[in-house]
């Protein structure tokens, strides 16, 4: 028996290596391909919402619904003007709840103050109160409730007081 053929050579075993490194590395970049479409274009419903600007600054709503992996989150972005604000944006607010995107409303009182109109009764996740010199205030309001006949009163829907 040959002791040479019972040893793999050297060149055969560094073969096999570069083989296996080769093939995690397609691997991984498949991966990668794989996560960047599913994060381009998600597993989750994304709904934008209204947008607001003062000076160089862009705020905007987001709103995803990933149904039952997650809950309903809804976020405020602040960013540049012309920078995809999800993207590329700071989040400033996270609210939990399901309700409609258009809920959110944004507005400016100065170039240095966001006021964000959120619906009560959420739950607001994470805000921030002072980023990049801007000051955010949140205010809740209510929302109407709606006159449905069951749930009203028996003498309101018969006519009387």
């Amino acid at each position: 028996m040959k002791l040479s053929a019972a040893v793999p050579s050297v060149g055969r075993l560094s073969r096999n290596i570069f083989a296996i490194v080769g093939v995690i590395a397609v691997l991984s970049m498949l991966a990668l391909l794989l996560l960047g479409f599913i994060d381009r274009h998600g597993l989750c419903d994304k709904r934008r919402g209204s947008e607001a600007s003062a000076g160089n600054t862009k705020a905007s709503v987001y709103q995803f619904d990933c149904g039952a992996m997650g809950a309903t989150r809804t976020y405020v972005m602040l960013s540049a003007p012309g920078a995809d604000g999800w993207r590329q944006g700071d989040t400033i607010l996270t609210l939990r709840g399901d309700f409609p995107v258009k809920d959110v409303q944004l507005s400016w009182k100065s170039d240095h103050v966001l006021v964000i109109d959120v619906p009560s009764g959420l739950d607001l996740e994470f805000v921030v109160s002072r980023t990049h010199g801007i000051s955010i205030e949140v205010v809740k309001r209510t929302r109407p409730t709606p006159d449905v006949g069951f749930l009203t009163p028996r003498s309101r829907r018969l006519g009387g007081e």
